[in-house]
């Protein structure tokens, strides 16, 4: 590999994680246009435009997985799971804490207004942390540290893995995870609630988000052919056409959301994910990244998790308070809404990143 690929290698992760977050960013945004299926039909245009936008972003948190993946399990051999839980799991967990507190008062006492008395604020903080119910986005962290307890040893175990095992291990996977899980969508939603399940598939340590991660180390370390890339992104191309299509489809005549087409472990969400990956990663980008743009997308890729923490709040109390936001065409207002939270977002996060130690407790 020459040195060229190796820094492009490191530029598309830079690459990588901002675009993710912009996804991230894109799916919250239009969430609630999305979700309002009744207005499919007497407001086709806005939810459309909500619908395609929120699609095309379905990639953002699997390959957020991905990249974890690709970086920690090619990681050192002489790294103990004592020293990386301690180094991964503080450095996530401190912030987490902070930004729960932060999202549990702000959801409390400023959006739903429930106003909940003194002596009941600390247990219910404490049931909401245990059920996941401080804020929608922190799913993402309870996945993220749940993934990380394995770590150690599914990097042993990747390390002892040919490619052939691996791709074996990524076969299971698709099949227990994916296939499952998308028969498994589509049988209840047409049997109207049954769960469909099958002991065949319960299969250990292959099912699950930890599957993602495998993915992105072997994307990471694998090199397509020409013929390869192009049949991946014409598979990516259809998944994107099929994902609003399909949620258009399925909506018809619902009240509430149907949101197989939009899962992370429906067929269509890896594939693109994928396919997005492998086009990132195959564009020289130390070509193009030279200069100040590399230092700007260093600042901003460094910022993401700083991004992730904050963005529901600008977005709630700053972007959907701008009159002359909320008052354009759907389609203006969306990219100005996404545009506008991630660049006050990032701007905060260089605020916070002028005080070491708040930095440290903040952002991790």
């Amino acid at each position: 590999m020459t040195s060229n690929n190796t820094l492009s290698r490191i530029y598309y992760m830079d690459v990588l994680r901002i675009i993710s977050i912009v996804a991230v960013i894109t799916i919250h945004i239009t969430a609630g246009e999305v979700m309002a299926v009744n207005h499919l039909e007497t407001e086709s245009f806005r939810w459309w435009i909500a619908n395609i936008f929120n699609a095309f972003s379905r990639w953002g948190v699997p390959i957020f997985f991905m990249i974890s993946g690709a970086l920690l399990l090619k990681g050192s051999e002489d790294e103990s799971a004592g020293q990386f839980l301690k180094k991964r799991v503080l450095r996530i967990g401190v912030p987490f804490l902070i930004w729960s507190v932060i999202y549990f008062f702000l959801k409390h006492y400023s959006l739903e207004r429930d106003n909940p008395d003194i002596a009941s604020i600390f247990p219910l903080f404490l049931r909401e942390m245990f059920f996941d119910r401080v804020y929608y986005h922190f799913w993402f962290i309870y996945v993220l540290l749940s993934v990380y307890l394995v770590i150690p040893f599914i990097r042993r175990a990747v390390k002892a893995s040919s490619d052939k095992e691996i791709l074996y291990w990524l076969g299971l996977w698709f099949i227990t995870t994916v296939i499952y899980n998308t028969v498994q969508s589509f049988y209840q939603y047409y049997e109207v609630g049954t769960y469909l399940y099958s002991r065949v598939f319960d299969i250990p340590f292959v099912m699950g988000y930890s599957g993602y991660f495998l993915l992105g180390y072997y994307l990471h370390k694998h090199e397509f052919s020409f013929k390869g890339r192009i049949s991946l992104y014409i598979l990516g191309l259809v998944s994107f056409i099929l994902i609003p299509a399909g949620t258009y489809f399925i909506n018809r005549g619902r009240s509430t959301l149907a949101e197989i087409f939009y899962a992370h472990f429906t067929i269509t969400t890896p594939i693109l994910a994928a396919a997005v990956f492998v086009l990132i990663k195959n564009i020289n980008w130390a070509k193009y990244l030279k200069g100040r743009l590399k230092l700007i997308v260093g600042s901003l890729s460094n910022a993401v998790f700083g991004v992730f923490w904050i963005h529901f709040i600008v977005q709630i109390f700053i972007v959907q308070r701008m009159d002359w936001v909320q008052s354009v065409n759907p389609l203006l207002k969306t990219i100005l809404s996404i545009l506008l939270t991630f660049f006050i977002s990032y701007a905060f996060v260089l605020i916070i990143k002028f005080n070491s130690r708040l930095s440290k407790y903040l952002l991790g």
